[in-house]
């Protein structure tokens, strides 16, 4: 019933169980929802001290709750319920957790409320433990807040425009067709995240921008890329480019993660020894010495595997598989950034059979490559998730498609060819 009931109120809808909201708990001197709901809603506006922070929180009778706070956040719209956990004590239910979210990696969203008052009320999280004062606040907090932080939400809106033009996320290349960095726009935090290779090496750099008054972005902190430094982007009939520099393309990069689940997708790999793609030196390092190994796939199975391909005459290698994801679950997919993937940590098998050993048993390569090439496999299955970047070039007279595999967070990179 509460769930349905704050599906409801974020609609604006009054709650249809509301006749029945002090039902359940029997007892003369029980704490009733109502009464707590009316006091919430009289009160109208209140304040939390969480860790030096005043947080903000605004009751509405349709069981509405906004929430803000000095923090360079946009404000939070959401619904709350109340409902009675026994006779002394009630639940307060709070979706997302509004600000508190931002402050409190482990925000609670429903708390436990013994008694209350229109001058207090104390809250404890259901979760963590942690035990909230709400006061009174005047009632005009919340509208201060949102006109001391009008110029980031003009800003905040024109991070918007780009996004809506399909610049969530985007690859850049230098004037040869070289990949230069992929970027993400971060609407919330009113940043630009760039996670540049340059000579080998990935880094990850947060830029803050302002709106300038053509509605375009301009960068407040530096960012050197390809040993140019862009000022801004600028959007114009749909394309996106730099502000200061003019011979790099940005391409939107929505597309990439598709690439590699749909239909179609035919195999990247690579092979240091031979030739084939690129990463990052410490990854070619761990790779390159052990010969038993040649290619090493990025599959167009339904599953995506890893596929270990053997490359001598040691009897004891045979292909060995690493799914990337089940497939009757799917892919694990960012639903923030439209390019990132979660590889689903997998403990390998050998669909071909493999070699025995001496005894006849056979011999299972899996753990044997978790332990020997274990940054390229904790890299690729890292729980931060990967990057994607597709994109082509030209080798040898010939036209190749590139699959880059990024850390949003490390400094792992891996550039499979086809």
């Amino acid at each position: 019933m509460m769930a349905f009931c704050l599906v409801l109120g974020g609609c604006g809808l009054t709650n249809p169980y509301e006749k029945w909201l002090d039902e359940g708990v029997k007892g003369e001197d029980r704490l009733l929802p109502s009464g707590f709901k009316a006091v919430l809603c009289d009160v109208g506006t209140w304040k939390v001290d969480c860790e030096g922070t005043d947080v903000y929180f605004q009751f509405g009778k349709d069981w509405s709750v906004n929430s803000d706070s000095e923090l360079e956040k946009l404000a939070t719209n959401s619904t709350y319920n109340i409902m009675s956990e026994s006779a002394d004590a009630l639940r307060l239910m709070i979706l997302g957790a509004g600000h508190l979210s931002y402050l409190l990696e482990d925000a609670d969203e429903a708390y436990t409320v013994k008694e209350y008052s229109s001058a207090s009320f104390t809250a404890t999280g259901k979760d963590s433990g942690r035990v909230l004062t709400f006061e009174p606040a005047p009632e005009d907090a919340l509208a201060k807040i949102a006109a001391e932080k009008e110029a980031l939400l003009v800003t905040l809106r024109a991070c918007q425009e780009f996004i809506a033009a399909g610049y969530k996320t985007a690859a850049v290349h230098n004037s040869d067709g070289d990949f230069v960095c992929r970027f993400a726009i971060n609407q919330q935090e009113g940043h630009i995240k760039f996670d540049v290779i340059a000579d080998g090496v990935l880094t990850h750099n947060n830029v803050d921008v302002a709106v300038d008054e053509d509605g375009n972005l301009d960068f407040k902190t530096s960012i050197t890329l390809d040993g140019k430094n862009p000022t801004g982007i600028v959007l114009t009939n749909g394309d996106v480019a730099f502000k200061g520099v003019s011979d790099m393309n940005i391409v939107s990069n929505a597309e990439s993660r598709h690439y590699f689940l749909a239909d179609g997708y035919p195999i990247h790999a690579i092979s240091f020894r031979y030739g084939r793609g690129d990463a990052v030196q410490y990854i070619i390092d761990e790779i390159t010495p052990h010969d038993e190994w040649g290619d090493i796939e990025f599959n167009e199975r339904e599953t995506r595997p890893l596929v270990f391909c053997p490359d001598n005459d040691k009897e004891r290698y045979w292909y060995t598989f690493f799914d990337s994801f089940k497939e009757e679950d799917g892919a694990n997919v960012s639903s923030e950034y439209n390019d990132i993937i979660y590889m689903s940590k997998s403990d390998g098998y050998m669909p071909y059979g493999g070699w025995d050993d001496e005894n006849g048993k056979e011999i299972n390569n899996a753990p044997e490559i978790w332990n020997t090439l274990p940054k390229f496999m904790s890299g690729y299955f890292h729980k931060d998730g990967l990057i994607m970047v597709h994109d082509y070039g030209v080798e040898d007279d010939e036209n190749h498609s590139y699959l880059w595999f990024i850390s949003p967070t490390t400094d792992f990179w891996v550039k499979a060819r086809d």
